[in-house]
């Protein structure tokens, strides 16, 4: 091993290497690549897969009869009750107490739950839906709404 000094102040270490351990060194560093290779791999086709899944398990999830049970300060806290019913065909019925029931359709843009309900677009984000709760952010009040499923229909 030799020190190299430059003029500026720094330095430099520099390594002899023989033929023999430049081979073993190659070796090593091939054999790594070729074990890193696969998993690099199958990672990012896991990574490319995931996103579909993930949103068609989502929508799979929609459907059945939800009830907001909670409504973020500063919006409609009438909306506390109301009932949304999705079908799996793309339309739904909205049911708030005795006085409206709104029917439509929806369809999705992404994580954007786009509703025509009685001929009036709306739509919620959906940050997050499980088997038994959806919480929607609605980009146009800046509010959330969380959701309780009630039945699922299948």
């Amino acid at each position: 091993m030799t020190v190299l000094h430059s003029a500026g102040g720094h330095c430099a270490l520099k390594f002899k290497l023989n033929s023999s351990s430049m081979k073993k060194l190659l070796v090593s560093l091939t054999m790594a690549a070729c074990c890193l290779l696969p998993t690099v791999v199958l990672n990012s086709c896991a990574n490319e897969d995931n996103p579909v899944q993930t949103q068609e398990l989502i929508k799979s999830k929609l459907v059945g009869k939800w009830t907001i049970y909670y409504v973020e300060e500063g919006y409609d806290q009438d909306m506390v009750g109301t009932e949304w019913w999705y079908d799996a065909d793309g339309s739904f019925t909205n049911v708030q107490g005795e006085h409206y029931t709104g029917t439509g359709t929806y369809e999705w843009d992404g994580d954007l739950l786009v509703m025509i309900i009685n001929n009036m677009p709306w739509s919620a984000q959906v940050k997050e839906i499980t088997d038994t709760e959806m919480i929607w952010y609605g980009p146009l009040t800046g509010k959330t709404i969380k959701l309780k499923r009630q039945i699922p229909v299948n």
